[in-house]
């Protein structure tokens, strides 16, 4: 009879049987923590590496791409006009006074009681095309009405056919100034004077019809345009030489400076000063990157 192996001495035999099998995986546990270690320590080191390498590749950039050049321009109103620079800029200082914003061509129909037929009473049913031209470029669109079409159905027949157009320049909508009556605007989609629209018809009378008038500006009920060649440019003066622009945005007026025209100053108002000098902050910066990569 074999005495003292009770069941509580068989369960520390399975533990320590247990323990001397599974001490290989314990020990592979330990050298894969110690790798997994060692592999984050590289690939930290290989990121501050990168990291330092990029620093000190961008403090080697020379000319226009040098940080050492960098330059820091403001606003003294911004409410008037944002500047933005580039290394290519003078450390200098500039006046700006802004005369007239750039705007959009419009032109706008006649008034018509959206409800009313008067324009198929005039016109008829049937095919009609007129041409679109913006800087340079003609663009044809046919139009196409029927007996029934009261006056809102022929506007915004006309607004999708030059909307369908993509490449036409112009934007068409219907512009509702009462709760009965509406009228047809056209409007370019880039502003200046480059981009004035010149309408014409080529089959039938459409846009003369409806006062779609590129030469005659509106007045009350009847059509026309809305703003005269001569108030479409940007106009301001830089330093006091006028200089247009067709659009807001001043890109080659000073060399490295981008000027974003915000508001139109009054007759007699002090000009805005924009102040251009090395963008000290900057380079500081730059360099205690570097510091601190290279720590």
């Amino acid at each position: 009879m074999i005495s003292g192996f009770g069941g509580n001495n068989i369960d520390i035999l399975l533990q320590n049987y247990r323990r001397l099998e599974e001490q290989p995986i314990r020990n592979l546990e330990a050298r894969k923590s110690i790798f997994d270690k060692r592999i984050n320590l590289f690939n930290d080191l290989k990121s501050k590496l990168s990291s330092l390498d990029s620093i000190v590749t961008e403090l080697g950039y020379t000319g226009s791409t040098s940080i050492f050049g960098s330059k820091a321009a403001t606003s003294s109103d911004e409410t008037v006009a944002t500047v933005t620079s580039d290394s290519n800029a003078v450390a200098t200082s500039h006046t700006l006074f802004v005369s007239q914003l750039a705007k959009a061509d419009k032109i706008v129909s006649n008034q018509y009681t959206l409800a009313g037929t008067s324009l198929v009473g005039s016109l008829g049913a049937g095919s009609f095309t007129f041409n679109v031209t913006v800087n340079g470029t003609a663009t044809p669109v046919s139009v196409t009405l029927d007996a029934a079409d009261d006056d809102e159905a022929v506007l915004n027949k006309i607004v999708t056919a030059v909307n369908d157009q993509a490449a036409i320049g112009i934007r068409a909508s219907v512009v509702k100034d009462s709760g009965t009556t509406g009228r047809l605007v056209f409007t370019s989609e880039e502003t200046g004077a480059d981009f004035e629209m010149s309408l014409s018809d080529a089959s039938g009378t459409l846009l003369s019809t409806i006062g779609m008038n590129d030469s005659v500006q509106m007045n009350g009920t009847s059509g026309g345009y809305v703003y005269d060649s001569t108030e479409l440019n940007a106009i301001a003066l830089v330093d006091g030489i006028s200089i247009q622009s067709n659009s807001n945005t001043l890109e080659n007026a000073l060399n490295g400076l981008t000027i974003n025209l915000k508001k139109v100053q009054a007759v007699g108002e002090a000009p805005v000063v924009i102040n251009v000098q090395n963008d000290v902050e900057k380079i500081k910066g730059k360099i205690q990157d570097f510091i601190d990569a290279y720590n």
